[in-house]
């Protein structure tokens, strides 16, 4: 089965759109002690409903293995109104060869707060294989804090799958430390849902050998005013330079001018500040899904590639391309011809507001723009 999957996906050759685990089906319960506050309720079902909808950061082939097995979900429910200062203290102990499962469900209803440490082990020289799910339900205004530790026998491999649905002003925390054990999987997905909610991560491992530890960390925004969180500088900085990528890839999507070369290939140069050609693909091969086009970023020294009917890749570090000595097809040169006619003729000088032209479509897009072109390169692209 394949978890971890990136939500984006990057180039193959990196090896991390996903991981392949060869694992079957396990159906013993693993052995789980619980030390739990009065006010959390504790109940057991099979796929219960609450937590149908939540999507876990190991992905959808994990949530097909546990229900292959059968588990049932064990949910611990806090009161409404309820900061309880008390933990609820999971202690997972492992014996040596067992291969089990474990589904946790936390339901935290409003304006409640709970801390649930969970903890993994073994003896150091145990093997086996511990699969642990764990999906949270915070409703609004409620607060989790949730510290897992992991430490299990050097020869141990644990899934620790994580998902979790945050409604208005929820916070969902969580501290994760990865001590023992020799594979480690993890998955963290958070949907912050509500408005005002937050995530908060900190994950700290120690790894060496032959040992592996893949995480895949995962947090979709869709609730309102989730940039509470720009007083901090990091995250300012970040959110700053996001938004500018943002910007300029829009624009490279609504200013990019494609020509046609003399076979049928749609080209087209862009001069971007930040490396956007990642953020485009998917617009233009959406829109030209058989075509064969190429976007060469001039600032980057990187081509976008797409052929026709299959999926797009960027090629890099290419340092000795020269677009100028790509010949235009025909008709390219026809409709060129035309329309920089019709530009010429339409405008009305009395008319004429090159600031607005400017607010419109800034300069720094015009170099690559036929109506644009220099005098000299006009009479290169007119010529027949």
């Amino acid at each position: 089965m394949k978890v971890n999957p990136l939500p984006a996906r990057t180039w193959n050759w990196l090896k991390m759109n996903d991981t392949v685990l060869n694992e079957n089906v396990m159906t013993e319960r693993g052995n789980m002690t619980i030390e739990k506050p009065e006010s959390v309720a504790l109940a057991e079902e099979q796929n219960p409903e609450l937590f149908s909808s939540i999507v876990t950061g190991m992905g959808k082939e994990m949530d097909g293995f546990f229900d292959a097995g059968k588990a049932a979900t064990q949910i611990f429910t806090t009161k409404a109104g309820i900061k309880e200062a008390e933990p609820l203290r999971l202690t997972f102990t492992y014996e040596d060869g067992s291969r089990t499962v474990n589904r946790i469900g936390i339901h935290l209803l409003p304006d409640s707060e709970l801390t649930v440490v969970m903890d993994f082990t073994s003896e150091e020289e145990s093997e086996g294989t511990a699969a642990v799910q764990t999906k949270i339900f915070a409703e609004e205004n409620a607060v989790l804090h949730l510290v897992q530790v992991q430490h299990l026998g050097k020869k141990f491999r644990i899934l620790d799958d994580l998902g979790a649905d945050c409604q208005k002003k929820a916070e969902v925390k969580t501290i994760q430390l990865i001590l023992g054990g020799k594979d480690t999987y993890l998955g963290n997905y958070t949907a912050l849902e509500g408005a005002q909610s937050s995530l908060e991560s900190d994950i700290g491992y120690l790894a060496g050998g032959d040992g592996r530890v893949d995480m895949n960390l995962v947090a979709l925004h869709t609730g309102k005013k989730l940039i509470h969180a720009l007083e901090h500088p990091t995250i300012f900085r970040i959110f700053r330079m996001a938004r500018k990528t943002g910007r300029e890839a829009g624009h490279c999507c609504e200013f990019l001018r494609f020509r046609e070369l003399e076979k049928g290939i749609l080209f087209s140069v862009i001069a971007p500040q930040a490396q956007v050609l990642a953020l485009i693909g998917e617009h233009f091969a959406d829109r030209f899904p058989m075509e064969h086009f190429m976007i060469y970023d001039k600032t980057h020294q990187a081509m976008l590639v797409h052929e026709a009917g299959k999926e797009w890749v960027i090629w890099e570090h290419i340092e000795a391309f020269d677009e100028t000595k790509l010949k235009l097809s025909d008709n390219e040169k026809k409709m060129s011809r035309g329309w920089q006619i019709f530009f010429d003729t339409i405008a009305i000088q009395e008319r004429k507001n090159e600031k607005l032209q400017q607010q419109l479509l800034p300069l720094k897009y015009r170099p690559y723009q036929t109506e644009y072109l220099k005098k000299e390169e006009k009479c290169a692209l007119f010529s027949k």
